[in-house]
């Protein structure tokens, strides 16, 4: 580059690199080509087949580390058919089965009576049914329960000598009230009888007195009349009658009546009521 100025000098350096480097490749080139011609052999005229040869990749290091493959395995059950149930209505809960609730007890009224200058009963009343819970005699008496239970009345004697008082409690239209007699024991008693007693147009009774204690014989209601109750005890035999549905119209009062055989002032009397 002899003659140039500096400059330009400088600027043709890289180009005359350049230029010598090209030239370089392309002898290259040429040699590798040749060399692929005399492998195959065709040294003569003809046609030429250019065969690229590709430069085999570099052994490349296998890495220490092992890559873990997990295998996974699926498996495919097999397809079941279900035929669907009937539909059906659904089952109410049932609920739980408990104790009824004990009833109440009954409401219990409490009462006293007393037999006149004798002494006094407490009674009882519930669920229908009468009790004597207590007695109390006054001084000179002795009381002793004659009926200490029952649906139609209960019974306390008072005996002071040969003089007997008495106190019943009785249910009455729905109300217990008190009856009360005495009476005076005999020194001889009346003799033994078997009498019938009638009650006209209502019925009779046939009642045995054995010195000691009643009995009943027999009871014979009258037409439309039927027996209702009856009560037999050693001092007294009570007999009750309750009149039929036609007899009722007839008498308009639907009223029961009884009658009653007892020992009074020492002989055998007969009540109807």
């Amino acid at each position: 580059m002899a003659g140039l100025p500096r400059p330009l000098a400088a600027l043709a350096r890289p180009h005359r690199r350049a230029t010598v480097a090209a030239t370089i490749a392309g002898a290259l080139v040429c040699v590798f080509g040749a060399g692929a011609f005399a492998m195959r052999g065709d040294g003569g005229g003809g046609t030429v087949e250019v065969e690229t040869v590709s430069r085999p990749e570099p052994d490349v290091p296998k890495s220490s580390t092992t890559k873990s493959t997990t295998e996974t395995t699926t498996t495919t059950a097999p397809a079941t058919t279900t035929t669907a149930a009937p539909a059906t209505t659904p089952a109410t809960e049932a609920t739980p089965e408990t104790d009824p609730p004990a009833p109440e007890p009954a409401p219990v009224a409490t009462y006293t009576f007393e037999a006149p200058g004798a002494g006094t009963i407490t009674v009882t009343y519930a669920d229908g049914v009468l009790n004597v819970v207590a007695t109390q005699a006054y001084a000179g008496w002795v009381a002793q329960v004659h009926t200490a239970t029952g649906t139609e009345y209960v019974k306390v004697t008072f005996r002071s000598g040969n003089v007997v008082k008495w106190v019943k409690a009785r249910v009455r239209d729905g109300e217990v009230v008190a009856e009360t007699g005495e009476w005076t024991e005999c020194e001889t008693a009346p003799d033994p009888v078997t009498a019938t007693y009638e009650h006209p147009g209502v019925g009779s009774i046939t009642v045995t007195w054995n010195g000691h204690a009643f009995s009943l014989d027999a009871v014979t209601p009258a037409s439309g009349w039927a027996v209702s109750h009856q009560e037999v005890t050693s001092d007294f035999v009570k007999v009750f009658f309750a009149p039929t549905s036609s007899t009722s119209a007839m008498t308009g009062d639907g009223g029961s009546r009884w009658i009653k055989v007892k020992i009074h002032d020492c002989r055998i009397e007969h009540v109807n009521g």
